[in-house]
């Protein structure tokens, strides 16, 4: 993906793509999602007091087909169905999560919804933030052992130290030559921001969550530029 001149990026918010992100989706689940759930708050709340005029939510999901409508989240698919709102149009559930957590942190600015796989044209428009949704690897503790966990721990290990140093490079890298076995979905997501911030130097760099409660690796932090 080529930057374009236009865009300013602010920062980015790195969350997970999961719906016990939401209170009423969480229910009774084991471990108690109140950690993973609070870091991904904390994420938010950082990358909207970076000042930006919008955010743009990215995940690995299908886009959202809106013609005009007002994107809305929506988990029916869930249990708990979109908010009631007339010209409205529900967002794949993955973009849905950051749609959720933006009016939980109480943004009320420009939002734009794309998938990882958009054009460079997509993403113009003034001082940006990114939030960007999604998972590490995935392996759920009663699959059998397949000889790939050492690949995924590695490559699990190597997204939280880019994320926790800011290294854009070396989360491109990453995010360009996954494994297949290690089945992540953010790879696409976490490409498309590294060429969004390009050069630009990261100032202020935190990973506050990584670790994998329900099989899957969450990771919640964020960049500053």
């Amino acid at each position: 993906m080529s930057v374009t001149p236009e865009l300013d990026v602010a920062a980015v918010g790195f969350v997970p793509s999961t719906p016990l992100l939401i209170p009423d989706l969480a229910g009774a689940a084991p471990g108690e999602p109140d950690e993973v759930r609070a870091a991904a708050r904390q994420a938010v709340d950082a990358m909207l007091a970076s000042g930006p005029d919008r955010i743009v939510v990215m995940a690995a999901s299908p886009p959202p087909t809106l013609n005009g409508a007002v994107p809305v989240w929506d988990f029916t698919g869930f249990g708990l169905p979109a908010p009631e709102l007339l010209g409205s149009w529900p967002l794949p559930w993955q973009l849905g999560l950051g749609a959720w957590l933006l009016d939980d942190r109480g943004w009320d600015g420009r939002r734009d919804y794309v998938t990882a796989f958009s054009t460079a044209a997509d993403l113009v428009g003034g001082r940006t933030a990114y939030l960007a949704v999604g998972d590490g690897s995935v392996h759920f503790a009663d699959e059998p052992s397949d000889g790939f966990e050492g690949a995924r721990e590695t490559f699990d290990r190597g997204v939280a130290a880019a994320i926790a140093a800011g290294d854009v490079a070396s989360l491109s890298a990453l995010a360009r030559d996954p494994v297949e076995e290690i089945r992540a979905d953010a790879p696409p997501v976490w490409r498309q921001v590294a060429a969004a911030v390009g050069s630009r130097p990261v100032t202020t760099a935190r990973l506050v969550y990584d670790a994998a409660p329900y099989g899957v690796r969450y990771f919640a932090g964020w960049w500053l530029l």
